[in-house]
């Protein structure tokens, strides 16, 4: 878990979902929104096709709470940097199905910057 979050995270529930997918990776997402504060203008070749005001664009994101199973362990470089997008990477190169799972069970991530409620389960 990354350290600059408070969380009233469900850890049982987020273990109990890693165990049940089999995954080898969990990440743990929440619900970002971002409102664009002006219309946005869709044109083709300058002609004016329509308009849609302050409209809000919904993502999930990375809530920076993560569980792995010991056997990633080999994936793992003996020096050098090598991060979580690295890692979840090399999951993906070698087995998307299985290995690589994201879940919001039971979470309530409160980033410094961005407060807000996260989301329910997206397999």
């Amino acid at each position: 878990m990354n350290g600059d979050l408070l969380t009233a995270a469900n850890f049982m529930a987020i273990a109990d979902y890693h165990l049940e997918t089999g995954a080898e990776a969990t990440m743990c997402l929440r619900e970002y929104t971002v409102q664009v504060p002006y219309g946005v203008v869709a044109q083709s070749d300058g002609r004016f096709i329509g308009m849609e005001e302050k409209p809000m664009h919904r993502h999930y994101v990375n809530s920076g709470i993560y569980v792995l199973d010991t056997s990633i362990l080999d994936l793992l470089p003996e020096s050098g940097y090598f991060d979580m997008p690295s890692l979840f990477d090399n999951l993906m190169q070698k087995d998307p199905e299985r290995r690589c799972r994201v879940s919001s069970t039971g979470i309530l991530v409160r980033h410094r910057s961005n407060c807000g409620p996260g989301t329910r389960d997206e397999k």
